[in-house]
């Protein structure tokens, strides 16, 4: 990935609990990284996610919503995200990374799993196509508890 240049507009937002979504009766476990952390967000990345299923081979989900609007279901499946961290960014040494994958939508209430923590990690990260919903995925990257860089993916699943 080559580094773009992002206007302010083309940033999605990040997540925090006064624009959430609600989780019925399952339990609220979503995490928020400006209740945690500082935010001074310096560089926006882009999440890439590729789609796997078992027999099948690898596409990105620019292909999966071109071509269906979604992604396909299924315990098969799996999706990895990557993000690519270009040396111009000059991102300083020690940085940790999080990721949030947030399940969303009455499927992910209905089976108590609407996630949503931050969760330390590296630059990639895999995650299964269980079950059908919105879900989205954040990427930060913390120094000094404070949040450099971002980045969001919308991950759209269906039956």
């Amino acid at each position: 990935m080559k580094n773009v240049c992002y206007k302010l507009r083309d940033v999605p937002r990040m997540s925090t609990r006064s624009f959430a979504t609600g989780t019925g009766e399952a339990d609220n476990t979503e995490e928020f990284a400006d209740e945690k952390w500082s935010i001074h967000v310096q560089h926006y990345v882009k999440i890439e996610a590729k789609i796997e299923y078992k027999g099948f081979s690898q596409h990105t989900l620019e292909y999966f919503n071109r071509n269906f609007g979604y992604i396909p279901i299924g315990s098969q499946g799996e999706i990895h995200f990557k993000v690519n961290i270009p040396k111009t960014l000059n991102v300083p040494s020690k940085i940790k990374w999080y990721w949030k994958i947030r399940n969303v939508g009455s499927a992910a209430i209905k089976h108590n799993n609407i996630r949503g923590q931050l969760v330390k990690g590296k630059t990639e990260q895999e995650e299964s196509t269980s079950f059908a919903g919105p879900h989205y995925v954040e990427f930060y990257g913390i120094k000094n508890e404070i949040v450099l860089v971002f980045g969001k993916l919308e991950v759209p699943l269906k039956e």
